[in-house]
């Protein structure tokens, strides 16, 4: 089989923007990995092509799904390696910063061990808000970036949607002038608002759907925005297009984590050039920097129903990469704009 067949199977069933590359990048997984959920992490696309991708060569007699895993045969290795050249791809990244390039164990010790017991007491991911939370070393570790470039320390700043309690660790450690926090899942927002009181913090905490328009005192009032949008472009532009919205003009920084297991390269280039229309700079874009916690609830989710093998992850597989941006002019961003939660999904996600 040649490879163009295979892409254009693929494209056809899942109706997804694809390219050669994108099967190449799930063939090299499976020359390395067995594990479904490890494929979709070494493949780095979104779960509905790499789930496809394996049906259609097992139709083609190239792998055996078996209840344990997933398995090349040996003619197609063969094919892969000596006809078609590829390997499985080498994993050179730091195994002390797991390839951030940010230590978080440089942060204070006092702080860390807070953090650490506040965070295990947080509730726990639910499907209803699409929750799933990041590990606290890359909560920590995003702090520390953020912190490091100046956009923290005297800063006012807005979390749009924190189940990952960056908001914690920003008042521990990072001595921001205010902290406001938009989050609509009411256990979160009594959560914070807990640990705000009982730590005099200068955190404040709203109930608010993000689908909705942010209180006309959030616009051009911060100096920074953090955010974990959920991946279709609709999402996208409620979560960060309303942190746009509430920077107070050029200097101010935005930070968000985009994945590619829902969000695909024809998305990110969606996603940047919205961006940049918005007069962002894109300053810096650092792969795989969140690792996020198996949620409890995925056999719920469409990647199980996806998933050839049904077996739970044992290990990190959903990672998404951080995103800073910086404006140069000052962003309308979304002011307005009132959105349909149902267009927070589109044919890319599969966590819901």
């Amino acid at each position: 089989m040649r490879m163009e067949p295979i892409v254009e199977r693929v494209a056809e069933r899942t109706g997804l923007p694809l390219n050669a590359r994108t099967v190449e990048r799930v063939l090299r997984a499976l020359l390395g990995h067995h594990d479904f959920w490890e494929i979709v992490d070494a493949a780095d696309e979104v779960v509905p092509i790499v789930a496809e991708t394996i049906r259609v060569l097992d139709e083609q007699g190239w792998l055996r799904v078996e209840p344990h895993g997933i398995f090349l045969r040996e003619s197609a290795r063969e094919t892969l390696e000596q006809e078609w050249g590829l390997r499985p791809l080498p994993d050179f990244r730091c195994l002390a910063c797991e390839g951030r390039g940010i230590d978080p164990l440089r942060l204070p010790s006092e702080g860390i061990e807070t953090f650490m017991a506040i965070q295990a007491e947080r509730p726990r991911a639910i499907i209803d808000y699409d929750q799933g939370y990041i590990t606290p070393e890359s909560t920590l570790a995003r702090f520390a970036f953020a912190f490091m470039r100046g956009d923290i320390q005297g800063r006012r700043v807005l979390i749009l949607g924190d189940d990952d309690l960056v908001s914690v660790a920003i008042c521990l450690m990072g001595a921001p002038q205010e902290v406001v926090v938009v989050e609509i899942d009411r256990r979160l927002v009594e959560f914070l608002e807990y640990w705000a009181n009982h730590m005099r913090w200068p955190l404040t905490v709203h109930q608010l759907d993000l689908s909705q328009p942010l209180p006309v005192s959030f616009l051009r009032a911060f100096d920074t925005f953090l955010t974990d949008p959920p991946e279709s472009i609709a999402a996208f532009r409620a979560f960060v297009g309303r942190g746009l919205a509430a920077l107070r003009g050029p200097g101010s920084a935005g930070y968000f984590g985009l994945t590619r297991r829902e969000a695909s390269l024809f998305k990110w280039h969606q996603v940047q050039r919205y961006l940049i229309e918005q007069g962002a700079v894109l300053t810096d874009v650092i792969q795989n920097f969140h690792a996020y916690v198996n949620w409890d609830y995925a056999p719920k989710t469409r990647a199980w129903r996806l998933a050839p093998v049904k077996s739970l992850p044992d290990k990190p597989w959903y990672r998404s990469s951080l995103y800073r941006v910086e404006l140069l002019t000052e962003a309308v961003g979304e002011v307005d704009t009132v959105f349909d939660v149902h267009t927070f999904n589109d044919a890319e996600a599969s966590t819901t």
